[in-house]
């Protein structure tokens, strides 16, 4: 049903919109007891045949800490090289597109040498309320090097100033191309001139030689982020695909990762360090360690002096979503596994993440493919499940939550109402970009967003971000409120009984198509 159509003068793109319209949703509103089987209810979305090619993917969502009925996202547009950013006011029902931080000349979000194509967006708050958007781009010019640029908005996203954290400048012929990028920031709750970003530096190899190993780099800013410092090296060691997650808590640095030690059969680790003297120098604690585990994602509780950490590992010789906390940092509780299918089943669960309500609730949530219609994978020879292998075709996105700080949590509830079909967008193998979800918890609820690709098929590649909003009735019982929609770049939410809402659908301006060259998350 087409509706009109308008432009971005902004970016310059067209745009064509369908509605979004009467579509009933049937919500379970009776509160569920701690223990039970709550329910979700579905939806249905109608738009225009045609072809669209997009590729949504690193979804990071954020609600704003003074006024929990706004809420941010970032995600990146893999297919145009585009960042977009969108706000909510009224707690994820409803959401405009504004315009996205940028900086000239690195106008191609995302992109960058042409392996690897792995990204994350992140969006943090500081004490003062400034909106942090970290991101990494590159200069199209610049023969494929990637930088680090941070935007900050004090008006809730309206507008941005941009920094740029570190450039290395153009690649030169025959010289490996230095690429950084998956970066992730940090601002000081004490201190809203205090700002550290993280990323990982790699670099693709021009020659024959092999190019230097990929390493974890940080800089600091104490001016609020407008300029940094120069960075450094902060681990020579492996960290896997991203760069570690950091937290400052009493002027200590915190950092959260995944260590890949070197030699054969030699377990990966999921770890925590903490630095007092801003990063030159750790003290490591092993957390849990299998054949494969992914980076951990953290989440702190200043009101109770709490991390709490999430990450997945085959340690059940399965991929199973688990989860930790601590008081200090170094000592850690004993894993306990989030996802209550049974165990032994060879059904993986795929990149967990964690976000902390006010009021010390815990949420979850993680890909799942345990409503995969298809048969579980196959054992390869050696027996071992791992991120490449325990892969089925259909996810779901599931969630949990903990009322009393990690101690007991709620059976599972599956977020999403349509399953994704992983077998053609970037998780396909043959494109294999790879990103957890998001998750931001508030007062009454948290908001869950990951890649969806229902309104794509195996030609177009088409995916969007899509999103589910649960909420609570103050005790043990939780009631869940939202439907999920999907579109491109932006979230669209539902009120109680009907949905109506634009679904901007954007052609196809240039960029990289779906299923192109092979790229890892390395």
């Amino acid at each position: 049903m087409h509706v009109g159509t308008g432009s971005n003068p902004g970016r310059g793109r067209g745009w064509r919109v369908g509605m979004v319209a009467g579509v009933l949703l049937a919500l379970a509103l009776a509160g569920c007891a701690e223990g039970g089987s709550p329910q979700v209810g579905t939806s249905e979305l109608v738009t225009e045949e045609e072809p669209l090619v997009r590729m949504h993917e690193g979804p990071s969502v954020l609600l704003d800490a003074d006024d929990p009925d706004t809420a941010y996202l970032a995600d990146v547009d893999l297919a145009n090289g585009t960042c977009e950013f969108a706000v909510s006011t009224d707690g994820g029902d409803t959401w405009e597109e504004r315009p996205a931080p940028e900086l000239e000349p690195f106008t191609d979000c995302g992109y960058g040498a042409a392996n690897p194509k792995n990204i994350r967006t992140q969006l943090d708050q500081g004490p003062d309320g400034t909106l942090f958007s970290v991101f990494h781009a590159q200069d199209p010019d610049a023969g494929g090097s990637r930088s680090v640029l941070l935007g900050r908005s004090s008006d809730q996203g309206q507008s941005w100033d941009t920094s740029l954290v570190y450039s290395p400048g153009d690649a030169r012929e025959g010289e490996d191309i230095e690429v950084n990028f998956v970066p992730h920031v940090a601002v000081d709750p004490d201190d809203p001139e205090r700002v550290v970003v993280v990323w990982r530096r790699s670099f693709q190899a021009a020659g024959e030689e092999d190019a230097p190993p990929s390493r974890p780099f940080l800089a600091w800013s104490d001016d609020g982020g407008e300029t940094f410092g120069e960075p450094f090296m902060m681990l020579d060691e492996d960290l896997g695909f991203e760069a570690p997650k950091l937290r400052i808590v009493d002027g200590r640095l915190f950092a959260f990762y995944r260590l890949r030690p070197e030699g054969d059969g030699v377990d990966n680790e999921v770890v925590a360090a903490v630095s007092d003297d801003d990063g030159e120098t750790w003290e490591p604690t092993t957390i849990a360690s299998a054949g494969d585990v992914s980076e951990p994602v953290v989440a702190h509780d200043p009101q109770a002096g709490v991390f709490h950490l999430v990450w997945h590992d085959n340690s059940n010789e399965e991929l199973d979503a688990f989860y930790a906390s601590s008081s200090d940092g170094l000592t850690w509780s004993e894993p306990v596994r989030l996802n209550d299918d049974a165990e032994g089943n060879r059904i993986g669960q795929f990149y967990p993440v964690v976000a902390v309500a006010p009021d010390g609730r815990v949420d979850a949530a993680w890909y799942d493919y345990r409503d995969d219609p298809y048969p579980a994978p196959t054992p390869p020879e050696d027996g071992e499940l791992n991120l490449f292998n325990n892969m089925g075709q259909h996810q779901s996105v599931y969630a949990t939550s903990s009322m009393d700080g990690g101690q007991t949590w709620l059976p599972n509830l599956q977020v999403s109402d349509v399953r994704i079909d992983r077998t053609f967008g970037p998780w396909d193998l043959n494109f294999f970009t790879q990103v957890p979800p998001a998750i931001a918890s508030g007062p009454d609820g948290a908001l869950v967003a990951w890649s969806d690709t229902r309104l794509g098929d195996a030609t177009t590649g088409t995916q969007d971000i899509a999103a589910a909003r649960l909420t609570f009735d103050g005790g043990s019982n939780r009631v869940p409120l939202a439907m999920l929609t999907g579109l491109s770049g932006v979230l669209l939410g539902a009120g109680l009984a009907t949905v109506i809402g634009a679904v901007a659908l954007r052609r196809r301006t240039g960029g990289s198509a779906p299923g192109g060259s092979r790229s890892t998350t390395d």
